[in-house]
């Protein structure tokens, strides 16, 4: 049969973990008594600890959400400050940051490609050559002919 626990052990459990407490640390400081590891899972499966360790994460969320337009007034501060110092660089930051926030400098593939002179240079030598002699450069080193066997497939 699992462990029951009154109200105020689930909630100051609860509490000692959002504090940062281990889980069998905030078991044992809220009263539970056994042993901790399984009074801990235990109190972790129930339903209102769930709820209350939910709500502390919905409240602690809340308190601390930032969005665009927060981070646009910390910017524009921060501009703000770079701008009565004189601080040039700063300020084009700041600029750069506003632009990043609302997506002015949203990622770009840009291809390039570099060619070596040298390369253009032989490539335009090797156009220039006559016939004869790209004829030249083509054939084989020597005559030898190459030796191989070869099997012939039969289609199915």
């Amino acid at each position: 049969m699992a462990a029951q626990f009154d109200i105020t052990v689930k909630e100051r459990f609860v509490h000692n973990v959002v504090l940062g407490m281990s889980q069998a640390r905030a078991a044992a400081d809220a009263g539970a008594r056994g042993s901790l590891k399984s009074a801990a899972q235990t109190l972790m499966k129930d339903e209102f600890v769930i709820s209350l360790l939910t709500a502390y994460k919905e409240e602690l969320e809340s308190r601390i959400a930032v969005d665009r337009d927060k981070l646009t007034g910390m910017t524009m501060d921060a501009f703000d400050v770079a701008k009565l110092q004189g601080d040039s660089k700063s300020m084009i930051s700041a600029v750069q940051e506003l632009a990043n926030i609302h997506g002015l400098h949203s990622p770009q593939e840009i291809k390039v490609t570099r060619t070596n002179e040298i390369g253009e240079k032989a490539l335009e030598a090797v156009r220039m050559l006559p016939e004869r002699d790209l004829l030249a450069l083509a054939a084989p080193l020597d005559d030898t002919p190459l030796e191989a066997e070869f099997v012939e497939l039969k289609a199915k």
